[in-house]
């Protein structure tokens, strides 16, 4: 691109994101808008690209002062002040915010480092904003000391009052000044040294505005850091209860010897059964599992020898022979599953006596 069309695409470009910011400050809509935020976005691209241009042409240099620089030339200055006012208009959520709050506290901090080196502001005056030191190292430590002594923070509550007073009639006197020369400056016969004065003014606004804006975004990302640890601190919390609260688990904890599958049958019979279809499986009998459980330690062995599932007894009878109370449900469960004929007629008569006689029938005592 030849140097007159970049010159051209950059005032283009330039004036397209200061016009937009300005009529987005001056809407009725709400900023978090979609069209809104579209068109903030738009904006950003549109300095990025501007700043981009200015870069390659190399329009500045550390090595010459203000008045070296073109009265034209003076408002490609405030791009990274326009990028930082824009980019406090996007609209995110809090996580977002933050990365919103750095960004734009660079672009301001840029923007005082230009005006610095170029001697538009004092080095006295900017050096607290920047967070630097003598060997130009940025750090945290720019935070005030609390005096002790309490006259001494009148005092310096008395100045910072009468510097605000002072600056924000400055600003007034600032804004008035460049309404009037806004409309001169834009007309096609405009004079030079009304360009540069509008420029200058325009710069020292924009100087007074960034200083505004970093000490607002300093106690922002304060909070916002607040914010987050609470956040944290909380999350942590409510993880600490909920563990608290939840019920101890029933199921026991998980053996560290794994599992043998094994295939259980009922008698002898089925036991050559399954061995002959399922070889690679261990299988056994209820007898010969229940001996291995009382071997192993797992089943008591008083049951073993009297629960009615040996091969050793068979009856109830039996088991009181021994000495050992059985529980009846158990012998019956024992020979319902083994289909013992004194068992089933018991039962079938059993039903054949309910089938001709309903319940309570033969109850009459005492019937009108």
């Amino acid at each position: 691109m030849e140097p007159s069309r970049k010159q051209n695409k950059i005032s283009e470009l330039f004036t397209e994101g200061f016009a937009g910011l300005g009529k987005v400050n001056n809407s009725s809509e709400a900023t978090n808008s979609a069209s809104v935020q579209g068109q903030v976005r738009q904006l950003i691209r549109a300095l990025e690209d501007c700043t981009r241009l200015v870069s390659n042409v190399d329009m500045f240099s550390t090595n010459e002062c203000l008045e070296e620089v073109s009265s034209h030339n003076l408002r490609y200055l405030l791009l990274p002040a326009l990028l930082g006012k824009l980019t406090l208009k996007l609209s995110t959520d809090i996580s977002g915010r933050c990365e919103v709050v750095k960004l734009a506290d660079a672009y301001f901090k840029d923007f005082l480092r230009r005006c610095r080196d170029y001697g538009a502001i004092e080095h006295e005056a900017v050096m607290p904003y920047l967070e630097e030191n003598e060997e130009g190292v940025e750090t945290n430590e720019n935070v005030p000391l609390i005096s002790r002594d309490r006259n001494a923070d009148l005092v310096t509550m008395v100045h910072k009052r009468s510097n605000k007073i002072k600056q924000f009639q400055e600003e007034k006197e600032r804004e008035q000044r460049l309404k009037e020369l806004q409309a001169i400056a834009n007309g096609e016969f405009a004079d030079d040294e009304l360009i540069r004065e509008y420029h200058m003014t325009l710069l020292k606004s924009y100087i007074a505005q960034s200083l505004e804006e970093i000490s607002s975004l300093q106690q922002e990302k304060n909070i916002l850091q607040h914010m987050e640890q609470l956040n944290k601190e909380s999350a942590e919390y409510d993880s600490e209860i909920l563990e608290a609260q939840r019920p101890p688990s029933r199921r026991p904890p998980p053996s560290k010897k794994g599992l043998m599958p094994v295939i259980i049958t009922k008698d002898q019979a089925m036991k050559q059964v399954f061995g002959a279809g399922y070889p690679s499986l261990p299988v056994m009998t209820v007898d010969e599992f229940y001996e291995q459980r009382v071997q192993q330690g797992i089943f008591p062995v008083g049951q073993a020898s009297g629960c009615g599932l040996g091969p050793c007894s068979h009856s109830h009878e039996h088991g009181q022979a021994a000495g050992v109370d059985i529980d009846p449900e158990i012998v019956k469960e024992y020979h319902d599953e083994r289909d013992d004929p004194a068992t089933l007629a018991r039962n079938r008569a059993m039903d054949d006596y309910k089938d001709d006689h309903r319940r309570g029938e033969g109850n009459t005592y005492n019937r009108s």
